[in-house]
């Protein structure tokens, strides 16, 4: 749930796929005899930004980060700050921050 704690955009990036075809690639793999290790599968990378401006279009009455936090002096703060959050925050962070 949205509630506006947390006021700011970071450079973060998710992956997104349709299930459908996620469903697919469960398939081929099973299928495939020589299928093994890890697979991937994305359609498209979505920088947080784009996703809070989408969601505004749909569901506009929700309290959504204002403050662009998106630049290298925003990520550097954002992780570092991580760090006094919930175990495993900024390691997590580390990874998703583009």
């Amino acid at each position: 749930m949205m509630t506006g704690k947390y006021p700011g955009v970071l450079g973060l990036g998710w992956g997104f796929v349709d299930v459908r075809d996620v469903a697919a690639a469960h398939k081929l793999a099973m299928e495939n005899p020589k299928a093994q290790g890890r697979y991937v599968c994305c359609n498209k990378t979505v920088l947080m930004g784009d996703l809070i401006e989408n969601l505004q279009q749909k569901f506009p009455n929700y309290p959504y980060p204002t403050a662009n936090l998106a630049c290298h002096v925003g990520d550097t703060l954002v992780k570092m700050t991580s760090y006094f959050q919930n175990k495993g925050t900024g390691t997590v962070l580390d990874q998703l921050i583009l």
